[in-house]
Formats: structure tokens, C-alpha cells, sequence
């Protein structure tokens, strides 16, 4: 979906469905063929070729764009002469593609739909962030750092979303609304009052509380994780001390044999003590006081960093559009009243094959793997690290092949 708000456009879409299914249809016959690395990359990455097209095409129809030529399937609303036709019935209303301010007005739209939708993917991968926690019966990351994560993160960009909803469901006398990016640093800079038109009743008292739930949130994720771990790190010392624990370790005849944790240290350590790290509150108090920055710091930059969808998508947009005014309409598709006969029955063919070229060359390739590669960034960078560390087991895919290989080991039977 992030590929497809980059590259929305229902005919460049439905060429790189085409192209995946293609793939998909042959993969036998391309498999056996000896590919260079661009082949192979394309061939590998098929079926999400193929999830990047569909989704290019569903939002080709949001943004109601076909080569950068509107689509008029359910009529204008805007024009209509109908009091109760209502609003366009999917996507955008064509008439905004002839409009004077079509610039300004694609620019707002796809601004605030990248902060929109940017928000809404990393709240799930805060989300994902509960399952690692579930997953490890950590009640205290529950406690003091997801809750606090959440608190922070809907206090600031939940409520940046949840004006920008509002703002396109009201209707604005003379269409001037508030400017939410003035609005949003106004909460900060003085809190408890109102530089723009208020958006609801209560706004600045509600602005005031969302400032101070985001304040405290953040010692919340910083002090108190630390703090509880130590103090349980000391009560399990404490406790194997009363008990006098002793553990078995290898025996050099038998295999196994009893040893006492204090004494096997006195003698150079090994074993579990080489295997386990000593806790130190120090390193655990720097870790969160780093994962507390990255995430207080890196909440307002991966924001920031979702606006590439906005700049990418206009640019795709913007280009189609100037491929298709300026060679087919100014070209291909005009015949002048003094032109050659023969120059004006070659002219189309020529600049449409002009026209191909570029739109190949710069759109489905270039424009491609742009597209890509910021989705990419923005899947692995934004999303994934609210949750994502690195650590644990390698990840091995299931296969039939690996439960099927005969067992060369010498198990004991």
C-alpha cells in the first residue's frame, strides 16, 4: 500500500500487474533460464510485483488517474446541476484535475494522507511492540515503556491525525480553516491557548492535558523499568544466597556432578557463568535511557520521514502528466492547420512511440524502483523499529526438505 500511494496511477499499475503475472504465468520456464541480476531480483520478487501493482492500481482510482488522464466513471459531482448528487462515489472528483488550484489542492491531500497513513503504520508496529512483550511475559514493558510509548506517541500524532480527519469532515465559511502545522506548534509553545480557529469546543483545555500526558510519559519510560529490574535482580541474589543453590555441572568421569556456583567463580568461572552476563544496572539504566530518546526523537523524524509518499506521489503524478501534455497532447494529438499531410499522418505514431519510451524509461522503471526502495526504507526503518531488536533465533522457514533429509547425527538411541 505505502508502494501504491507512490506510484498510484490505474494504467501504470495494471503494466506492472501484467508484467508480475507474466512472471508468475512462466515462472517454470524463466526458472530454468540462466537470469543477470536485474532479471533475477524481478523474477524473485514476482508476487510482490504483483501486490505492488494491484495496490497501484486501487489507488490510481483513489486519486482517479490513468496516464495521468482523469477518469470520469461515475460523473462529476461538482458540476452536476443535481442539489442532492452528493459527493464522487470512489476517489477523487475529476474536476479537480481541470481545476486552477489543482496543484495546491493534490499538495494538501497527499501531504496530509502520508501523516495520516505514516501514523497509523507505526501505532501497529508500537502494537507488535506488545506481542515481543507478551511473548516474554514482561509485565513490566507492558507497564513502563508500551503504555508510555502509546501515551506519547496518540498525545502528539494521534491528535495530528484526529485534526486532520476533522478538518476534511467540517465545512469551513470561505475555506478558510486552521492550519493544524500552527496549530500543532502552538500546543507546545503555549499551552492553553489558540493562535488558529478552533476545531472544537474545548480544544486548548483538551491541547493543555495532551502536552502534560506526553510530559509525563516520558520519565515513565525512562526511570522506573530499570529500577524494578534491579530491585528484582537483588531479590533473586538475595534469595539464592538463603538457599545456598548448587547447580549440576559435567563431571569429568561420570558426566555430571554437583558444584557450587561461588565456588566454581573462586576457581575461574565457566559454564552458565560464561554463558550469562552479569546484570549491571548501569548498562541497563544507559539501554533505556537510549531506547527512550530513539523513540521520543524518532517518533517526530519517522513522521517527517512518511512525507517522502507525499513528495514521491506528486512527482509521479507531475511527470505522467508532463509526458502526456507535452508529447501526446502537444504532438502527437495536434495537427496544425497548415501541416504536411504526410508530416501529420506520421506525426502520432512517431511522438507515441516518443511518449512510450519516456513513460517506460522513467515511470515504470526508474519511478519503479524509486517507489520501491522508499517503501522498503519506510517498512524497515520506520515501521520496524518499534519493535524489531535483532535478537533471538535466526528465523528458519518451514520446508518438507529439511523434515525429509535423513538424520546423519550419532544420537544416542
Amino acid at each position: 500500500f505505502l508502494f501504491g500511494i507512490m506510484f498510484g496511477d490505474v494504467g501504470h499499475g495494471a503494466l506492472l500487474t501484467i508484467f508480475a503475472l507474466a512472471l508468475i504465468a512462466f515462472e517454470e520456464r524463466i526458472g530454468k533460464m540462466a537470469l543477470d541480476d536485474i532479471g533475477s531480483m524481478c523474477f524473485g520478487g514476482r508476487y510482490i510485483l504483483l501486490m505492488n501493482g494491484l495496490f497501484a492500481i486501487y489507488v490510481g482510482f483513489l486519486y482517479n488517474e490513468c496516464f495521468a488522464v482523469p477518469m470520469d466513471l461515475f460523473g462529476t459531482r461538482v458540476l452536476s446541476d443535481d442539489p442532492d448528487a452528493g459527493v464522487y462515489p470512489f476517489g477523487i472528483d475529476p474536476v479537480w484535475h481541470h481545476s486552477t488550484n489543482k496543484i495546491a489542492f493534490f499538495n494538501s491531500y497527499k501531504m496530509k494522507l502520508s501523516i495520516v497513513v505514516g501514523v497509523v503504520h507505526m501505532f501497529l508496529g508500537i502494537c507488535c511492540s506488545l506481542l515481543n512483550h507478551i511473548e516474554f511475559k514482561s509485565t513490566v514493558s507492558i507497564v513502563f515503556e508500551f503504555v508510555p510509548e502509546v501515551i506519547f506517541f496518540l498525545s502528539i500524532f494521534g491528535y495530528l491525525v484526529f485534526m486532520i480527519l476533522l478538518k476534511w469532515g467540517t465545512v469551513w465559511a470561505g475555506g478558510n480553516g486552521p492550519m493544524i502545522l500552527n496549530v500543532l506548534i502552538g500546543m507546545f509553545m503555549s499551552p492553553g491557548t489558540l493562535t488558529e480557529v478552533p476545531l472544537f469546543p474545548g480544544q486548548a483545555q483538551v491541547q493543555l492535558l495532551l502536552v502534560a500526558l506526553a510530559l509525563v510519559s516520558v520519565p515513565l519510560m525512562l526511570f522506573p523499568k530499570p529500577i524494578i529490574q534491579y530491585r528484582q535482580q537483588m531479590a533473586i541474589r538475595a534469595a539464592a544466597a538463603r538457599s545456598h543453590y548448587t547447580m549440576m555441572a559435567p563431571d569429568a568421569e561420570h558426566g555430571t556432578g554437583p558444584m557450587n556456583p561461588a565456588a566454581e567463580r573462586g576457581a575461574g568461572g565457566g559454564g552458565a557463568e560464561e554463558d550469562e552476563e552479569e546484570y549491571s544496572f548501569t548498562d541497563e539504566f544507559v539501554h533505556q535511557v537510549i531506547h527512550t530518546i530513539e523513540f521520543v526523537l524518532g517518533s517526530i523524524s519517522n513522521t517527517a520521514s512518511y512525507l517522502r509518499l507525499w513528495a514521491l506521489s506528486l512527482a509521479h503524478s507531475q511527470l505522467s502528466e508532463l509526458f502526456w501534455e507535452k508529447v501526446m497532447v502537444g504532438f502527437a494529438l495536434t495537427i496544425g492547420p497548415s501541416e504536411n499531410a504526410v508530416l501529420a499522418s506520421v506525426k502520432p505514431f512517431v511522438f507515441t512511440v516518443v511518449w512510450l519510451i519516456l513513460s517506460f524509461a522513467v515511470l515504470m522503471v526508474m519511478e519503479n524502483l524509486s517507489s520501491f526502495l522508499h517503501a522498503l526504507r519506510l517498512q524497515w526503518v520506520e515501521f520496524q523499529n518499534k519493535f524489531y531488536s535483532g535478537t533471538g533465533h535466526a528465523f528458519i522457514p518451514f520446508s518438507y526438505k529439511s523434515i525429509d533429509k535423513p538424520n546423519t547425527g550419532d544420537d544416542d538411541m
